[in-house]
């Protein structure tokens, strides 16, 4: 069985947090992480809350502004996929100690082949843990540690734990490690800088 969250070498308890708004992303805010990846914000669509970003390595994917939700459509030369849900939304946030969320949808690939696939079915429940101050490459933040369990439903069955250390002083997470079955880390992502456009002048 997972562990309920996830704490890793550079982390001690945090101090109490107010809560966090959605994140205000802005086209041309970029993050760049240790991994090598980039994003970039190509545009935001207010009507119906999602944020379409563009990585170095050219994905153009379209998501909710709540990074918790799978990506909503990606591209990337002849691949890609979706992820169709009817009851995922950016109802995560404002994050605080008492935030829930829980969404399911199947998630289908493309390999540019066979087209869409029937794909997998994934139930999700997100909650908030314990505040957390962390030091990556881009600084010391205050944040919140925000977990969500991943379960497939289809042929394959598999959990993994993602946790997201959401920074309100940079807008973004500044931390993401996703846990295995056996709570061992399969993956950690540091971030290495970001830039955050200025919001436009009424002037």
């Amino acid at each position: 069985m997972l562990a309920g969250c996830v704490v890793t070498r550079g982390f001690t308890q945090g101090p109490d947090l107010p809560p966090a708004p959605l994140p205000a992303y802005r086209p041309g805010d970029t993050f760049q992480f240790d991994t090598g990846r980039v994003e970039t914000v190509e545009a935001v669509h207010a009507a119906d809350g999602t944020v379409t970003w563009r990585t170095g390595g050219g994905v153009v994917s379209r998501r909710f502004a709540s990074f918790v939700v799978p990506r909503l459509e990606w591209r990337s030369g002849n691949n890609g996929g979706r992820f169709v849900t009817e009851d995922a939304s950016n109802d995560l946030w404002p994050l605080s100690p008492n935030s829930r969320q829980a969404f399911s949808g199947t998630l289908q690939r493309d390999d540019g082949v066979a087209g869409l696939g029937h794909g997998e079915r994934l139930s999700v429940e997100c909650w908030i843990g314990a505040t957390r101050t962390v030091s990556v490459p881009a600084g010391t933040f205050d944040t919140f540690q925000v977990n969500c369990m991943r379960r497939s439903t289809g042929s394959v069955r598999r959990s993994r734990l993602y946790t997201w250390y959401y920074a309100p002083d940079v807008g973004h997470y500044v931390v993401r490690v996703i846990a295995g079955g056996f709570g061992d880390i399969n993956q950690r992502t540091e971030l290495v800088r970001w830039v955050r456009m200025e919001a436009a002048s009424d002037g």
